[in-house]
């Protein structure tokens, strides 16, 4: 029940009167309230998840901006759903813990979402945001597109692997929309 709670309350931004309504709040207590809605599904894959501040654990850090709340909502719980889905299905070799991080680079104004898993072959690096692309097998393909409409972009960062495989997504922040 106490999921359950999280999980709505993260989505509750996604309502139709929330949707579309830009608003001033704290990126760093939503991060935080979006990944607490996935603990039970953590503790039922056995996957370890981190939320990161510039580098360091969240705590009580605060990086306001004014944009609509459950664009971020809606992008992470995506992230974070595909991220469980792929580790499941393997890990990154030499890995043994399924790993997620969930960083917050308040310099740079962007939100990066990565994990060990299989990764993506860079050849699907475009198509992955395409309306209705999707690698899973029961994937609608929807979830990554809806950022530009927003204002945001996100992409995946094809730096830093040495097998050649995309396993950051990073989100940036709308700049015009912040305070």
């Amino acid at each position: 029940i106490k999921a359950t709670s999280k999980r709505i309350s993260s989505v509750d931004v996604l309502s139709p009167s929330g949707r579309n309504r830009p608003e001033r709040f704290n990126v760093v207590a939503q991060l935080k309230t979006v990944v607490s809605g996935f603990e039970a599904r953590f503790q039922r894959h056995s996957v370890e998840c981190d939320v990161l501040v510039d580098g360091a654990p969240a705590s009580t850090q605060v990086f306001e901006v004014q944009l609509v709340r459950g664009l971020i909502a809606q992008v992470l719980e995506n992230l974070l759903t595909n991220s469980v889905y792929w580790v499941q299905q393997g890990l990154k070799r030499g890995e043994e813990l399924r790993h997620i991080v969930v960083e917050l680079d308040t310099h740079s104004s962007v939100v990066m979402v990565t994990d060990n898993g299989p990764g993506i072959d860079p050849s699907h690096g475009e198509s992955i945001f395409r309306p209705y692309f999707s690698m899973r097998k029961r994937g609608k393909g929807l979830g990554l597109y809806i950022v530009e409409y927003h204002g945001g972009k996100l992409y995946l960062d094809a730096s830093g692997e040495t097998d050649g495989r995309l396993r950051t997504f990073v989100l940036e922040l709308p700049r015009e929309a912040e305070a």
